[in-house]
């Protein structure tokens, strides 16, 4: 796992990083599921609906790979 973070403030801004990232190449199962929990995070934070409900949704209407599909936890799994 990558020990590197890029760190930015609430409007994403970039501030700054640490650690290195030049020991790996990216995985792009890993970046299609760090967008989909932010939609997730997202929906969860404006809406009442039951947040089970609103991970299937969003897993339902997502368009992962079959990796990443794999990766994905269950909705009462997921943190």
């Amino acid at each position: 796992m990558c020990s590197a973070y890029i760190h930015t403030d609430q409007n994403d801004q970039y501030l700054g990083k640490s650690g290195d990232h030049n020991c790996h190449l990216p995985v792009p199962e890993t970046i299609e599921l760090s967008i989909f929990k932010e939609k997730v995070k997202e929906r969860i934070v404006k809406e009442t609906v039951a947040i089970g409900k609103i991970y299937d949704n969003e897993l339902a209407s997502a368009t992962l790979s079959e990796a990443a599909l794999a990766l994905a936890s269950l909705p009462n799994e997921a943190s």
